[in-house]
Parts: structure tokens; sequence; C-alpha cells
């Protein structure tokens, strides 16, 4: 069992990093960040449990189920943000934390008291992953169309993990042919553009010199103290361009993914203090602009020749991109809906 925790917990960061940078609503790239860093640390809880209880330990990379293996690849091709968000907080997280509880039920406390406490943990992160989950689906799904596109994507998965039997593979697989799946047999082809949502004007300007700015002496103090705020606000590119090499590279000790998961959050917290020391302030964060060519540079770039360390920038797709945003034209699919920001008190902590 703790071998298919592991696998979905490993899937839940590939997820995460497939499409933070692609996913326009500020709040939920925060989010994708904080929770795709605690899944690595779940997973790395897990193989060491793995790890002293069995020697040599198997494999923990392997996939544990094919049923489980095709409702986790259907996930991953989620098109929009609500079906992205319906999928991973209600039904994957929920199945997992049954599964979790379950475990605990049956298990004896005191003779498996290590693995215990490495599942009370987790379940205890994931229910709060899931609780922060409901809500932001609620927020995004205030119009009819909306709705109607969470519950069907919803249902989708629901029946690829009734085929699955739950995480564990322990309950009754539901009859009937399982309906048609995104996932072809192909590798995922992950979108690393990063997109702002409609908060954001003119993310391709970077004339604000805020390293300048706030190191000035002879500027007025709040006015370095504005410029140093916007400079960790604008620290969100790194989690945008960080993203795509986890789901890129395959094949390092899991310790690899675990510690990218953490720079990755930890770069994301810099850019959440900076918007919280702005609204602090008063100041909307989305206010001015907040360049995204670094991160669109690397996410998109091209390398000229064979083995080259040096990108190549295709200015065609930058130029492109930046003119859909002048015109306001959404680079994402998908019903218009509410905003997550739009509704009091969703906030990420």
């Amino acid at each position: 069992m703790l071998r298919r925790y592991n696998y979905v917990e490993r899937r839940l960061v590939e997820i995460s990093a497939a499409h933070l940078a692609r996913t326009p609503e500020w709040e939920v790239k925060c989010a994708l960040s904080l929770h795709l860093w605690l899944d690595a640390e779940h997973g790395s809880a897990l193989r060491r449990r793995v790890g002293e209880m069995r020697e040599p330990p198997p494999s923990l990379d392997d996939i544990p189920d094919e049923a489980l293996h095709v409702l986790l690849e259907d996930a991953l091709r989620a098109e929009t943000t609500i079906e992205l968000l319906a999928g991973v907080y209600r039904v994957i997280r929920p199945a997992l934390a049954e599964a979790i509880s379950a475990h605990l039920e049956a298990t004896n406390p005191l003779i498996d008291h290590p693995t215990c406490r490495i599942l009370e943990f987790a379940l205890r992160e994931e229910l709060d992953m899931i609780t922060w989950g409901d809500a932001a689906v609620s927020a995004l799904v205030q119009d009819g169309s909306a709705a109607s596109a969470a519950d069907e994507w919803e249902s989708h998965l629901r029946g690829l993990l009734g085929v699955a039997g739950g995480v564990v593979g322990d309950q009754p697989a539901s009859n009937g042919s399982p309906a048609p799946t995104r996932w072809d047999g192909t590798p995922y082809e992950m979108d690393a553009v990063p997109q702002r949502d409609a908060r954001f004007a003119d993310s391709f300007n970077s004339t604000a010199m805020v390293n300048d700015y706030y190191t000035d002496k002879a500027l007025q103090s709040d006015e370095r103290v504005y410029a140093l705020l916007y400079k960790r606000l604008k620290e969100m590119d790194v989690p945008e361009w960080m993203a795509p090499i986890i789901y890129k590279t395959r094949g390092k000790p899991w310790a690899y993914y675990t510690d990218l998961g953490r720079q990755l959050w930890d770069e994301a917290r810099h850019a959440m203090m900076g918007e919280v020391g702005l609204r602090k302030l008063g100041v909307p964060f989305h206010r001015y602009p907040l360049d995204v060519a670094s991160s669109f540079t690397l996410n998109t770039e091209v390398h000229s020749t064979r083995g080259s360390c040096d990108p190549v920038v295709d200015r065609s797709r930058l130029d492109a991109a930046a003119d859909r945003q002048a015109a306001g034209v959404e680079d994402r699919p998908g019903p218009r809906r509410r905003a997550v920001h739009d509704v009091p008190g969703l906030r990420l902590g």
C-alpha cells in the first residue's frame, strides 16, 4: 500500500509541475507551488519507510497498477484550471486521504508506529489541501458552464478511479466499460508558456528598474520599500521556469525533486511576501506590469545547435504572446468564470 501512496504522491508532483506555468490564476499558481513541495516531502517519507522495511527495497518508480496509472495520466491532461482543480482536489486527493484514513484505522499503532506517524502527518496536510481546493473550485464555478465542466471532469475521473478499485485497489471495481480517456498512450506534451490572469496587464513590460530603485539611497525610504516588495513579487517567474524542469527531468534520485520542490516553493513564498506587503500598504499587487519575459524565454527557448547551452529565443512566439496580451486575448481555453481572487477569504495562508 505504501508503494501505491508513493506513486500517487509522485504523480501529483508531476501534475503540479506540468500545470504551474500555464495556470493563469495567481492564487492557484501559489497553491500549486506549495502543494508540489508537500507531495514531494510525503513521497520522501514513504520511500524512506519502505526502505526501512525491505532490504533491498522494491522499485518505487514502477507503476503499481495499470488502472491507477490510467487515472493519473488522464488527470494530468486537464485542459483548464477548473478541470485541474476538480480532478486533483475532488477526486485524487480525497481518494488518497480515504485510503490513508482506512490504513490508520486498520493497522496497529504500536507495531507500525513509524508508518502511522508518517501517514498521520501526510493525512493532515492532504486534508488541508483538499479544503483549499474545494474553496477554489467553488470560487470558479459561479456560472453554469464552468460548473458543468467541473462536474463532467470529476465524474469522468471518478469512473476511472472506480475501475482501479480506489487508490489501494481494494474496493470493488466498477462494472461496465470505462469511458474513453484523453490519454492515448503517448507522453504528455506540457504547455510551459507562462500565463497571467485578467488582473495583470502589459506582462512583457520590463522598464521598471526595481533592482536599482530599492538600493538607491537618494530615494525616499517608502519608495525603496515599495520597490523591494515589487522585486519580491517578480520572483514568481522562478517557479514558472523551475516547474517545467521538475516535470521534464526523469530518472533522478527522489531527493533531487524534493530539493527542487522546496526551492520552487521558497521562490513562490518570496513572491507572496511581496503581494502581502503591497496589500498591507493598500497597493493592489497587480496594478503595475509584472514582467514574464524571463520565464517565457526560458520555457520556450530553442537551441540553435546540438548540445549547445546558449539559447536562441524564438522572437516570433514572444512577440505573438505580447500581441495577444495587448489585445486582451486569453491563451488558455475555457468558459468565462469568476476568478478565485473575487471570493473573500480564499487565500493560501
